[in-house]
């Protein structure tokens, strides 16, 4: 076993030399059981810290820790220092998967990119690194792969290992678990997407009474930091922090799983997670029962009932009671049901796909991206399930778009090609309103990119 050191005098001695994290900077490192390792602008609390950074913090001229991650063993860590002199460097364990080993091998010979280095580690030895440029994960959520991909130029697969090059900026954060959910950072950029509903729910109580585009715009301007346990069992241990001035606390929300939540946001004696408003908690629901809809335009609440839903068009639903001639959430006519028979046919669902995009591809006019997801929904293979699901994809996989464009009879490689730029990130923000173009063009791009790979299967028939 590696020794480490977990006298919390002898810790606090020591972190209590360093300086203090920058305002709105956070570490949040947890490991197995008890281990943590904290930042703040407020100085840094841990329960143990790994020999070898004790004796770093020792005898090299370290500013402050500015990033830390623990592994699923005591000697598998990445603790990033920024020394006195404005440079930075980094204490690694030596519990490293083979993959990894040789990408900080091959990263080592370029002071740029050590400079960089980042590394996340999460649960049965998953991990996501990243330098200024390039990238690598093993064993992390198929949708955050995906993710991964879609901000990059190039990304290869071979065995539980994927590696890529970003487009253009690097991440600055990364969490997931094996559940399934994620969250990832990109300059303005955030991304996510949570499987358990004591994460979502807070998620949403954070950003409470804004719309979809509000939504997006505050989380960017107004978050701090997010923080996903990979070794809770649930998932359900989590940190979402808000930016704050100096001399003020943060409002936060922090849940370690089995006890109460803690947050500042709302006085709740029972201090228990709330369902929000839009996200009312129903127990006991059989799954047999639901029915997916999407809304076929916008729709404000007309009433100040909670329960009464705002709809955006297009937004994917989740009906999960029929009241039939009583009073629902939201009437029928607002939505089209997924289960609806008549666009099985892939000719009548390519043609009615094909007379929405002319209606609605006019330029700067866009404020919606087409639903997917009511054209067509065949796939039910398992590895796709998951990608499906993820409420900030598409809604479909490669198959699905593949049973859609078939429908057209024209189905070929040039015919492909030419459709592709339709999707090009660039061209289809012309078609976009201008306040929305950076929200909409992911979305494009998971387009282009599934054309893309469609071309590549043709030309091997």
């Amino acid at each position: 076993m590696f020794p480490v050191v977990r006298g919390t005098t002898i810790i606090s001695n020591l972190l209590d030399r360093l300086e203090p994290l920058e305002p709105n900077n956070y570490i949040i490192a947890l490991g197995k059981g008890s281990l943590q390792f904290i930042g703040s602008p407020n100085g840094y609390k841990a329960t143990y810290i790994p020999s070898v950074l004790h004796f770093d913090l020792l005898t090299i001229p370290i500013k402050r820790i500015t990033w830390a991650s623990l592994g699923c063993t005591p000697d598998s860590y990445f603790f990033k220092l920024e020394l006195i002199n404005g440079e930075f460097t980094y204490s690694i364990g030596t519990h490293r998967p083979p993959a990894l080993e040789e990408f900080l091998v091959n990263l080592t010979r370029s002071k740029t990119h050590k400079s960089h280095l980042r590394i996340q580690f999460g649960a049965s030895g998953s991990f996501v690194a990243w330098s200024n440029t390039v990238w690598i994960c093993s064993k992390v959520p198929p949708q955050l792969i995906l993710r991964l991909q879609l901000i990059s130029s190039y990304s290869c697969k071979k065995n539980n290992t994927t590696k890529g090059v970003f487009k253009d900026e690097p991440l600055d954060d990364v969490q997931w678990h094996s559940n399934g959910s994620f969250y990832a950072k990109k300059g303005n950029n955030d991304i996510w997407s949570f499987s358990a509903y004591s994460v979502s729910s807070a998620w949403y109580e954070m950003w409470e009474g804004l719309g979809i585009d509000e939504r997006s715009s505050t989380i960017a301007k107004e978050l701090a930091h997010v923080t996903i346990s990979p070794y809770s069992k649930k998932g359900e241990t989590f940190a979402f922090i808000k930016k704050t001035e100096p001399g003020k606390e943060p409002p936060f929300i922090v849940h370690f799983e089995g006890e109460q939540r803690h947050s500042n946001f709302t006085v709740d004696e029972s201090n228990t997670t709330p369902p929000p408003k839009r996200y009312p908690r129903l127990d006991n629901l059989d799954g047999r029962d639901f029915r997916l809809a999407i809304s076929k335009k916008t729709r404000q609440r007309p009433t100040n009932d909670s329960w009464d839903l705002g709809l955006n068009k297009g937004e994917e639903l989740l009906v999960l009671r029929d009241m039939r001639r009583h009073i629902g959430w939201v009437h029928g006519s607002w939505v089209d049901f997924c289960d609806n028979k008549g666009d099985q046919d892939p000719k009548a669902a390519y043609a009615r796909f094909m007379e929405d995009l002319d209606k609605m591809f006019i330029p700067g006019q866009l404020q919606e991206f087409p639903a997917m997801k009511s054209y067509v929904d065949d796939c039910t293979k398992v590895e796709c399930k998951l990608q499906k699901q993820d409420e900030s994809l598409l809604g479909i996989c490669i198959h699905d778009l593949l049973a859609l464009l078939e429908g057209s009879g024209r189905f070929s490689y040039e015919w492909l090609k030419e459709g592709r730029n339709l999707w090009h990130p660039d061209r289809f923000a012309r078609f976009c309103k201008p306040e929305e173009a950076e929200r909409l063009k992911p979305m494009a791009e998971q387009m282009f990119v599934m054309h893309g790979t469609l071309m590549d299967k043709c030309t091997r028939r």
